[in-house]
């Protein structure tokens, strides 16, 4: 569960980052063609690898939690956990 939690606090970490640097860099008007490149496969293979680890990690999550019934992880593990995911929902506000 350990193992399960901290990636899903690095790829929400990983999300977050990667959002707001386009949203940073993309809200200041340029003509940086090299910006738009990176941003063009960030959209066509970063973020649905992302979203196919989230749904891998999810079904990992799910199968220690009722399967194996180890949900036990040191308590800032946690709180990382929940603080992640209470930043993602604030992100799609």
């Amino acid at each position: 569960m350990k193992s399960v939690l901290l990636l899903f606090i690095i790829n929400h970490l990983c999300f977050f980052i990667a959002a707001e640097f386009f949203t940073g860099t993309l809200s200041k008007p340029s003509d940086n063609s090299f910006l738009s490149v990176i941003g063009l496969i960030y959209a066509f293979v970063g973020f649905p690898l992302q979203l196919l680890i989230e749904l891998l990690l999810l079904i990992g999550f799910c199968y220690q939690l009722f399967n194996v019934g180890k949900y036990q992880a040191s308590a800032p593990l946690w709180l990382a956990f929940f603080a992640s995911i209470m930043l993602m929902f604030n992100f799609f506000e």
